[in-house]
């Protein structure tokens, strides 16, 4: 029996100093056991499970704001774990990628005007716009080595990206259907309503030609006051001036539905280019990649087309427009980093928190035990 349970169980109830103290010099060993192999234990974990981690930054010349950040956190996880499922692949990095807390914790934005910056009297008005540009986005990557850590992070940049490329392309292509949709509709019924009225226009215009050779004096007459064709008694006007309204009329008639059948062959392209754009847009989720193969199916059809035929080119030139912009944006406005840093896992904290917890393990273990042997003492 140890001085300290002897002690215990003479004194009942009454603990005193030099009963905590006789506590630590009886029980120092298991402590100091207990604390060495909490020690051992966070560092061993340390060296199998630690991460090594790479971080770098993403300079925003892109103009990506707030608003829009917002939605590619929610939707970059998604593409990834379409990606990740069409390659089949569960240990790619792609499978922590499609994880929207990842992006949360590991893409932090820096804003153009921090908190502190408010406080210098900057005006409200200019808080409010500054207050959602980003001025970069600092990417850090965690892996087993070193190498790990850096293939890692190369391959999320790479995506943001890609990605963000991607989904503004997606966005666009939906634009164009949107647009096809309602514009195809819209213009035949338009075109309709003008060949009908062309058929009226023109049948007056041969009724008049009769009343003109009918009556030839009233042709020449003589107009003292200006009167619209159009009022009820104009029919009451000399059938020359008449016959001029009704060409007047047939003439901006058939310039509308030149415009229309303009827009009908323009809607026409737009149409060939989807219909060889959503296949490209289908199986291949790299966004950068995907807006070269693009604008090389808009080169293809501009050589199809003559140099002036400008109302189809017009339109492969608004189409090239989109593509490039978003090409030169995610390449250009948000580019690759060039510096990357890799950090070691910390050993620090993680072999005090293990000390700790060892010491406080063993304390527990050699309070239960003398506990233990108090309750066993009285039961005798």
């Amino acid at each position: 029996m140890t001085n300290t349970e002897q002690q215990i169980t003479e004194d009942g109830q009454e603990i005193s100093l030099n009963d905590i103290i006789d506590f630590f010099v009886t029980k120092w060993k298991v402590l100091l056991m207990g604390a060495f192999f909490g020690l051992i234990i966070a560092l061993g974990g340390i060296l199998l499970l630690g991460k090594y981690e790479a971080e770098a930054t993403l300079i925003n010349k892109s103009n990506i704001d707030y608003l829009t950040w917002k939605s590619l956190k929610r939707n970059l996880p998604i593409l990834a774990a379409r990606i990740s499922e069409s390659t089949n692949n569960g240990e790619d990095f792609l499978r922590a990628l499609s994880s929207e807390t990842w992006w949360q914790k590991h893409a932090v934005p820096t804003f153009a005007i921090a908190k502190d910056d408010a406080k210098f009297g900057m005006p409200k008005e200019m808080q409010d716009a500054e207050s959602i540009k980003i001025k970069d986005f600092v990417v850090t990557a965690a892996g087993s080595n070193k190498e790990d850590a850096i293939k890692n992070l190369s391959t999320a940049t790479s995506f943001l990206r890609s990605g963000a490329a991607y989904l503004a392309l997606k966005d666009v292509i939906a634009n164009y259907q949107i647009e096809l949709l309602n514009s195809e509709s819209e213009n035949a019924k338009n075109i309709a309503a003008l060949e009908i009225e062309l058929s009226y226009l023109n049948s007056r215009m041969s009724d008049l030609e009769l009343l003109k050779a009918k009556f030839p004096g009233n042709s020449a007459s003589i107009i003292t006051q200006p009167m619209d064709p159009k009022d009820s008694s104009a029919k009451y006007l000399p059938i020359i001036t008449q016959l001029i309204a009704v060409n007047k009329d047939i003439s901006a008639l058939k310039e509308n539905l030149s415009r229309l059948t303009s827009r009908k062959s323009q809607l026409t392209i737009k149409n060939d280019f989807l219909s060889q754009a959503m296949p490209v847009i289908g199986k291949n989720f790299d966004g950068l990649s995907a807006v070269t193969e693009l604008m090389r199916i808009e080169s293809g059809m501009r050589k199809d087309l003559q140099a002036s035929d400008w109302n189809k080119v017009s339109i492969l030139n608004n189409i090239k427009y989109d593509l490039v912009s978003i090409h030169t944006r995610f390449t250009l406005g948000l580019e690759q980093p060039t510096y990357i840093s890799a950090r070691k896992p910390p050993y620090l904290k993680p072999a005090a928190i293990g000390l700790a917890a060892g010491f406080f393990l063993a304390l527990l273990f050699s309070l239960c035990s003398v506990i233990w042997f108090r309750y066993c003492q009285q039961k005798r």
